[in-house]
């Protein structure tokens, strides 16, 4: 006797979940910047000027690209600071998908432009030459923001259709009544402004500054480090220091930087001085320290994320006596900075580059002097997310373009 068997019918996934795909405008976006950020960077090299140019990272919503220049003026002190940021706006079922919300920076004048098609590469180029060079102001291609613009394009919503319906019975309703209209008279009243000095509007707006330090100011975020005592040994530190100096010196380049430094600091009966050698490499700091205790000789390290950054501040504004134009002094002040987990992989490249080095010399100590000692080699570690969130901002409220503003500041 055969049995009938009940066949399930498929089930349709309903579950309340947005899908994933590659083809939504927020992944697009991406190639957009990337599109964007190459005609910049072409008419940069077209212009002939190195300028600062930035794009959003992978996953960093809304996508953006960031210009800037500093270009000296007389002495390198001062300088003619102009920017753009080119923020990507996708515009899901609409008939171009994506507009650029673009502010300037040119002097001391802001310009922001809301609802812009995407640029080609000659408008990039023209953004270009109109902040480095002075150019004619960049005429981009706009979207209609209200409906009497008719002069501009309208970036229509695509797929919607008008309620007939509704409209037929709002007109029979409006039919119903009679309007009486009246068209009263009235005088205009024109207000006639008195405008600067046509030659006041085209100053220059400059900003002098006096530079920076080669090294950012220190707030230290301790991490790793790595200590011993080698007995008997006092006697040997300038013939220990010189050869592991000789030993860091082969390896630095443009990016890992040696110096040396005197340290003073509040002793029993007074102050104590000492010297000490800093290996930098980004925001990693690595203090090495080789010191003679009696007879015995102390050798260590320590390495620090440095969360310092100079930040600019402006001290006064006026008009400038050399040139007559108007003027930012500015200064820097030490501040702080974000640091990222890139960061702390430079901090450990560059402490396992250290350590490596003390290693191998301190190896070569005990065999050349036939040092009966066990030497312990391992680094004292901290808890690496710890170091991460003592380096870390507080997120922040704000538009879009303060978001991505505040992305790359290094200003306040």
């Amino acid at each position: 006797m055969a049995i009938a068997t009940q066949v399930r019918p498929t089930s349709t996934d309903a579950r309340p979940i947005i899908p994933r795909n590659t083809t939504n405008l927020w992944t697009q976006a991406e190639g957009v910047r990337d599109e964007l950020y190459n005609h910049v960077s072409l008419a940069s090299t077209q212009a002939g000027i190195e300028v600062l140019l930035l794009k959003s990272g992978p996953s960093v919503f809304p996508a953006w690209v960031k210009f800037e220049a500093w270009q000296p003026h007389g002495d390198a002190t001062t300088t003619k600071r102009s920017s753009a940021t080119l923020i990507v706006e996708p515009r899901p079922y609409h008939a171009h998908p994506f507009e650029l919300d673009v502010e300037l920076w040119r002097g001391n004048k802001r310009q922001r432009f809301r609802r812009i098609a995407l640029i080609d590469q000659a408008e990039a180029s023209g953004l270009v030459s109109y902040l480095v060079n002075g150019g004619p102001t960049p005429r981009f291609r706009k979207f209609r923001e209200y409906f009497f613009q008719f002069w501009r394009t309208e970036n229509k919503l695509q797929g919607l259709g008008k309620d007939v319906l509704a409209t037929a019975a709002g007109l029979l309703a409006v039919a119903g009544f009679v309007l009486i209209v009246l068209l009263p008279l009235a005088l205009v009243l024109w207000g006639i402004a008195i405008a600067l000095a046509l030659k006041t509007t085209r100053r220059k707006s400059l900003v002098r500054i006096d530079g920076k330090p080669d090294y950012e100011p220190r707030t230290l975020v301790r991490v790793d480090s790595w200590q011993t005592i080698l007995f008997d040994m006092g006697s040997e530190a300038t013939t220990v220091r010189e050869r592991f100096l000789g030993m860091l010196e082969v390896g630095l380049d443009s990016q890992r930087r040696l110096r040396s430094e005197r340290h003073w600091y509040w002793g029993l009966d007074g102050k104590e001085e000492r010297e000490q050698w800093v290996l930098t490499f980004g925001r990693a700091i690595v203090f090495c320290q080789i010191h003679q205790y009696g007879k015995d000789l102390y050798v260590g390290w320590d390495g620090h994320l440095n969360r310092g950054q100079w930040v600019e501040q402006t001290v006064a504004t006026g008009i400038d006596k050399l040139t007559w134009n108007p003027i930012t002094i500015s200064r820097v002040v030490p501040g702080t900075q974000p640091v990222s987990e890139y960061d702390l992989a430079d901090l450990s490249c560059l402490m396992e580059w250290v350590h490596a080095q003390v290693v191998k010399l301190l190896k070569q100590l005990v065999h050349e002097k036939k040092i009966d000692q066990e030497i312990d080699f391992k680094i004292q570690r901290a808890e690496r997310k710890q170091v991460i969130d003592s380096g870390s901002a507080t997120s922040s409220e704000g538009s879009a373009v303060s978001k991505v503003r505040k992305a790359f500041q290094r200003t306040a």
